[in-house]
Formats: C-alpha cells, sequence, structure tokens
C-alpha cells in the first residue's frame, strides 16, 4: 500500500462540506498495487474513516465483519473493527480522510450535512442510528 500526505487544498472543501470542519483529520490517497491485500486490522488511535472512491471503472470493497460492502464512498468504524481488503487484479485509488474523533462526533457531523444516503446505509446497517462504536459499522454517501 502507498500513501500520499499534505493534500489538504484539495480535501479542506470536502472536509467543509461534510461539517467536518475544526476537527483531527488526517487526509490522504491509498493506493494498493494489482494483486496485493491488507490483511485484517484495526487501524491505529481509534479512527473513523470516510473513503472516497476514486476509479472510474469499479467500486472498491471492504471486508467487515461478515460483510463485504462495495461503495463510492463510506464512513466506517475502522478504528475499532477489524477490516480487510481482498487481493484483486486490479489496483485501488481511494482518498481517505482519517479521522480522530469520537464515532459520535464524526457521524452527527455527517448526518447533519445531509450527505448519508439512509436507503443504502440501511440496506448495509439496519439499526445504524443505535450504532455504538466498536461493532460493525458502514454509512453510503448521496452521490
Amino acid at each position: 500500500m502507498q500513501l500520499l500526505f499534505n493534500i489538504e487544498k484539495l480535501t479542506d472543501p470536502i472536509i467543509k462540506d461534510l461539517g467536518l470542519e475544526g476537527m483531527n483529520i488526517w487526509p490522504r490517497y491509498s493506493y494498493i498495487q494489482p494483486n496485493h491485500k491488507l490483511h485484517s486490522h484495526i487501524d491505529v488511535d481509534r479512527i473513523v474513516g470516510i473513503n472516497f472512491n476514486l476509479m472510474d471503472d469499479r467500486q472498491p470493497s471492504l471486508n467487515m465483519p461478515g460483510q463485504k460492502i462495495y461503495y463510492e464512498a463510506c464512513l466506517a468504524d475502522v478504528g475499532s473493527v477489524m477490516h480487510s481488503v481482498e487481493m484483486s487484479k486490479d489496483y485501488r485509488l481511494v482518498l481517505k480522510l482519517a479521522i480522530r474523533e469520537p464515532w459520535q462526533d464524526v457521524l452527527n457531523a455527517v448526518e447533519k450535512s445531509g450527505y448519508i444516503d439512509h436507503e443504502a446505509t440501511c440496506a448495509v446497517v439496519p439499526n445504524y442510528k443505535t450504532y455504538i462504536s466498536k461493532e460493525s459499522a458502514f454509512y453510503d454517501f448521496v452521490g
């Protein structure tokens, strides 16, 4: 996996739109080469992750307990939940906002911004309104 940091000029408008201004966010591009994977892990510092698909021809996936989720954009509790990325013959490129804030604060801000796609989210996590950190959580965004 390769990471590219120092992209705040590009990500600041996204952070503002999502209502996340003032939060401790470390934006980065994440690239996984073809025929590579990320083993099951929990991200450091109990981060909350927001991933945006940057590939035109396919959706990346994220493996969370008991589910493989394809997305264009997602909010996931990657700092509390084991997750992985399966090996693929294709590369994977996402923009990730690694947010070092409490899960509920991030969820509340994004929910207030109006970008959560409730129908798609309920298809993956029916109880997301009552989610408590340390369980699988995934939220689709309105595209």
